[in-house]
């Protein structure tokens, strides 16, 4: 099957799909406000890590320095769940991306599970081969970040420039148009 033939078919799935999946989320108490830019003299993502706490976590439940996130360019928050459909689908797109860009440029992933519990979190992770850190599944409610972003519904994608600032959003830009879009922009910075 042809790539553009393919990338047709996954996004009217994903379309569909979300439309099923796109069932209210309900986001945890925590803070209302926006993570903004922070500027340079509080550190890239600082507003970001604070959010989070100290420690993210890996698929096999190692804790990584949320400080990692501070060499970064670019923080893609993914909101996901292994009960979703579209998310499953919309994953392995994302890691394929990931991949690609991982070594050569300076991104992470970090996802944000939705999931009921954190075995199913954890299998997500290793099932679907997130290489990325996820912030651990106690905190999600503390992080503040499904308040901070309105998550209504997964899957969702928000990339983070190193101030802050949102460059771009499957919620504004859909899912395709959202890893085609990074696609691009991290092909510039990885030279």
């Amino acid at each position: 099957m042809k790539t553009g033939i393919k990338i047709v078919i996954v996004s009217v799935l994903l379309s569909v799909g979300a439309a099923v999946a796109w069932h209210s989320v309900a986001a945890p108490d925590g803070p209302d406000e926006r993570i903004a830019a922070t500027g340079s003299e509080s550190g890239p993502h600082a507003a970001l890590i604070a959010a989070i706490g100290d420690d993210l976590v890996d698929a096999g439940r190692n804790k990584v320095s949320s400080k990692i996130l501070e060499d970064k360019d670019y923080v893609l928050l993914y909101f996901s769940a292994e009960w979703c459909p579209p998310c499953r689908q919309f994953t392995p797109l994302l890691a394929e991306l990931y991949r690609k860009y991982a070594q050569k440029a300076a991104i992470e992933v970090v996802f944000i599970s939705v999931d009921r519990s954190e075995e199913e979190m954890h299998r997500y992770m290793r099932d679907y081969d997130m290489d990325w850190l996820a912030v651990p599944y106690g905190r999600r409610g503390e992080s503040g970040l499904a308040e901070t972003y309105n998550l209504r519904g997964v899957p969702r994608l928000i990339a983070l420039a190193a101030d802050g600032s949102v460059v771009n959003d499957t919620d504004r830009h859909g899912h395709m148009e959202t890893l085609e879009k990074l696609d691009v922009r991290f092909d510039k910075i990885s030279g």
